[in-house]
C-alpha cells in the first residue's frame, strides 16, 4: 500500500504521539509499504526523524504555535488573562490566528490541511491517508477533503481531550462522517456502549489499535547501586487531569531518608509557585523538579531511575502511553491513581513490579508503610525486556503495524 501519514507537531513538538506513529511507519516500510509524511510544524522545531519516509512535506503554522504559547494553551493556571492578551498583541500574526480560532471558530489549520491533501491526492496515487490525533486538526482537514484516497484517523487520544469545550457533538460527528476508518485504543472502544458516545455512530468503521510504546530500552551506563533510591515521574502534568499533589504529599509523609523524588516534564507552570513548598520543606534536596527535556534525555533518565512513578488520569477514557514505556524499561512502577475505575488498573495488574495506591487512601501510617515496603523490597528489581515484550506484545510497533495494515485492508463496510 501507498500511505500518507499526517502528524501534527504545532502545539507540542516533543509530544509522544508523532514519535509513536513513526515507530509503526518504520515497521510498515520494512514490510514493503510505501510511506510519505506530511508534518504540521511550529515553523521552528527540528523535523520529526523519519528515515522511513520516501517523501516528506511540511506545513508550518508558526502563527498558531505562537498564539498558543502567548495564551498558555488556555490553561486555567499561569498568567492572568490581561497578561496573556498583552503578550498576544505583540504578535500580529498570532493575534489574527486567535481571532480565527477563538472568535470565528475557524482555525486556519484544518482548512490549510484540507487544501494540501487535495493537492497531494491529485499528484500521488495514495491508497490511504492517515491522520494522527490528538491534535485533531489534521484529522478534521482530512475528513473534509475530497480525495481519491481513502481516509483514516488514528486516534491515540479521545476527541473530548482535545476539544473539551465543544458545546454540541456536531463537530465530532462531522469528523467521523468524513472518514473511512477510525483507529482507537481498547480503552476508548469500551466507551462505545456508553450513553451519549458520539463515536458509537461510526462503530462499524472503528478498529482497535494499541499504543506502540513498547520498544527495547536504550542502552545506558549501569549506575552503581549506592545509598540512594531514585523515583522518577517523566511526563506531562495538567491542571486537573494529572496532578503531582498526592505524590508530593505521600513522599513528604514517608520522608524516607535514602529515597529521592524527581519530576521531569511540562506542566508545573500551571500551578501556583508554592505547589511543592510543603514537600520541599520536608524533603529538601531529595526533591527535584525539572521542566521539559528532549525525548532522548527522558528515556535515558528512565533508564537510570530505580522506580518509575505513574500518576493516574482523572478520566476513564485514557491510559497514558508513557505507562507502556515504563514497562519497556523493566522497572518497578509506583502507580498513584485518582480513580478507583482508572483503566490503567488492568495493565498494572499484569505488571509483576507494580504497586497501586489510590489518592483517597490518604497518606496515613498504613499507606506509608505499604509504599515504603514496596520501595525497600522491590525498588531495585528488574524485569528483562523479553518478558516485558511477552506481556505486552500488542504494544510493540511490529504488532501495531500488523494490526493497522490489516485494518486498512478490511473489505468495505456494508
Amino acid at each position: 500500500m501507498k500511505l500518507l501519514l499526517i502528524v501534527d507537531r504545532v502545539d507540542h513538538p516533543n509530544a509522544p504521539n508523532p514519535r509513536l506513529a513513526a515507530r509503526v511507519a518504520a515497521e510498515l516500510a520494512r514490510a514493503g509499504h510505501t510511506l510519505h509524511l506530511l508534518e504540521l510544524t511550529d515553523g521552528a522545531s527540528a523535523p520529526l526523524p523519519a528515515p522511513w519516509a520516501q517523501r516528506r512535506f511540511a506545513l508550518p503554522f508558526a502563527d498558531e504555535a505562537c498564539m498558543n504559547r502567548c495564551l498558555e494553551y488556555g490553561n486555567p493556571g499561569g498568567s492572568p488573562a490581561p497578561v496573556r492578551l498583552a503578550r498576544l498583541a505583540c504578535h500580529p500574526a498570532a493575534a489574527l490566528a486567535a481571532v480565527r480560532a477563538l472568535a470565528l471558530h475557524q482555525p486556519r489549520r484544518p482548512a490549510a490541511v484540507c487544501r494540501e491533501l487535495e493537492r497531494r491526492d491529485a499528484a500521488e496515487a495514495y491508497d490511504w491517508m492517515i491522520a494522527l490525533a490528538a491534535p485533531f486538526d489534521g484529522a478534521m482537514g482530512l475528513s473534509r477533503a475530497r480525495l481519491r484516497a481513502k481516509k483514516a484517523a488514528w486516534c491515540m487520544d479521545p476527541y473530548a481531550i482535545d476539544h473539551p469545550a465543544d458545546p454540541t457533538p456536531a463537530r465530532e460527528q462531522a469528523l467521523y462522517a468524513g472518514l473511512d476508518r477510525i483507529f482507537i485504543t481498547a480503552v476508548m472502544a469500551r466507551q462505545l456502549d456508553q450513553p451519549g458516545c458520539v463515536l458509537a455512530g461510526a462503530r462499524a468503521r472503528t478498529r482497535v489499535l494499541e499504543f506502540p510504546s513498547l520498544t527495547p530500552p536504550p542502552q545506558t551506563e549501569p549506575r552503581p547501586q549506592g545509598e540512594w533510591l531514585d523515583c522518577l515521574f517523566a511526563g506531562s502534568l495538567y491542571p486537573t487531569l494529572r496532578t503531582p499533589h498526592y505524590a508530593l504529599a505521600l513522599f513528604a509523609a514517608m520522608n524516607l531518608p535514602q529515597t529521592r523524588l524527581h519530576f521531569i516534564g511540562p506542566g508545573w507552570e500551571q500551578y501556583p509557585p508554592d505547589t511543592a513548598a510543603a514537600a520541599r520543606a520536608v524533603l529538601g534536596q531529595r526533591l527535584t523538579i525539572q521542566g521539559p527535556v528532549p525525548p532522548e534525555e527522558a528515556a535515558a533518565r528512565m533508564g537510570q531511575a530505580d522506580v518509575l512513578l505513574h500518576l493516574g488520569n482523572d478520566n476513564t477514557t485514557q491510559v497514558p502511553s508513557k505507562l507502556y514505556e515504563y514497562f519497556a524499561a523493566g522497572k518497578p512502577v509506583l502507580a498513584l491513581l485518582k480513580r478507583r475505575d482508572d483503566p490503567a488498573r488492568e495493565p498494572l495488574a499484569r505488571w509483576p513490579l507494580a504497586c497501586v495506591v489510590y489518592e483517597d487512601e490518604g497518606t496515613g501510617p498504613a499507606v506509608c508503610a505499604r509504599v515504603a515496603a514496596f520501595l525497600r523490597e522491590t525498588g531495585r528489581a528488574r524485569l528483562p525486556w523479553p518478558r516485558a515484550a511477552e506481556l505486552f506484545r500488542a504494544n510493540t510497533p511490529a504488532a501495531v503495524a500488523e494490526t493497522l495494515a490489516a485494518g486498512l485492508r478490511t473489505e468495505e463496510d456494508p
